[in-house]
């Protein structure tokens, strides 16, 4: 019966909609006379349809009953959740607060002279601030100075240029197989130490004239490494210049200073190093140009 009158009830609703457009389609000549027979009799199938409509059972009260106490338990639960997050939330930034405020007095019992240091740093500070422009320009002179030194020593300490044990006494095409195709040759007539006898030489020349190797006799005779001023170590470091050709100088080995006009630089000669006749490390007369120059025997000094 239910089923019946709600279809009814449905149908007289879309009549009632479709009189309301138009009127005259049930032969009432207004929309006020469609309202005032169509309503009562929505009215009327509403109210059968409450009084035919079967009562809930027991188990479907229950059901809905249950649904509901299960939808307010969980809204109670959510909220319960949600200010228990709120409380442990604050409860961490309180701690995170404590922590930052405790590290600064930490800081301060371990170093407690930090005050008195950053105050000094600052008074520094201003004061290079307040320098006139010639003590700042001379300061940047002297710090320029300073990375000079400091990439001057890094270039001095990298390795060697060639291992002139290597080269020395072999012939031109070994050396070239080492030091790559000579930039520049010459030829001359060289006399040999303690005779008259004159033999042919070649003057090779590597890297761009940095390299310079006599052979006499078909063989690497006389080596000299040239040193540009941020390469060669000069003073009391002058044995170093040995590390570029791959030798080392120990202390116990016996060399000679021989002077030159420029007095704070003498040249060291060692006779009888290393299996060569003579190694000799000095400066060209004149510049700041140093030069290891090693003549491999007696007769081709």
């Amino acid at each position: 019966m239910i089923v019946i009158i709600s279809l009814l009830l449905i149908l007289a609703f879309i009549m009632l909609l479709i009189d309301l457009i138009k009127p005259k389609i049930i032969k009432l000549n207004s929309r006020k006379k469609v309202l005032s027979y169509g309503l009562p009799i929505i009215f009327v199938l509403f109210i059968s349809g409450l009084i035919v409509a079967p009562e809930l059972t027991p188990e479907q009260r229950a059901d809905i009953e249950q649904k509901k106490l299960e939808k307010e338990q969980a809204s109670i639960a959510k909220s319960q959740e949600e200010e228990r997050e709120e409380k442990e939330l604050k409860k961490q930034e309180k701690e995170s607060a404590e922590t930052a405020k405790a590290k600064p007095e930490k800081k301060e019992m371990e170093d407690p002279g930090r005050k008195e240091k950053q105050k000094k740093l600052d008074e520094e500070n201003k004061k290079k601030e307040t320098q006139p422009e010639e003590f700042k320009e001379e300061q940047k002179g002297i710090e320029q100075e300073k990375r000079n030194k400091e990439k001057k020593e890094q270039f001095k300490n990298k390795l060697i240029i060639f291992d002139v044990k290597k080269v020395a006494r072999k012939k031109q095409d070994e050396v070239n197989k080492i030091l790559g195709k000579p930039s520049k040759v010459e030829t001359g007539k060289w006399r040999l130490y303690g005779t008259e006898n004159k033999t042919d030489y070649t003057m090779n020349y590597y890297k761009k004239d940095k390299i310079e190797i006599l052979f006499i006799e078909g063989i690497a005779a006389r080596i000299r490494l040239n040193l540009s001023n941020e390469e060669y170590f000069n003073g009391d470091n002058t044995p170093r210049n040995l590390q570029y050709l791959g030798l080392t100088a120990k202390d116990t080995d016996d060399y000679i200073m021989q002077e030159t006009p420029k007095e704070d630089f003498p040249t060291y000669v060692y006779e009888n190093f290393n299996n060569f006749y003579r190694v000799k490390i000095g400066l060209w007369l004149g510049s700041d140009v140093g030069f290891v120059h090693v003549i491999t025997d007696e007769r081709y000094r």
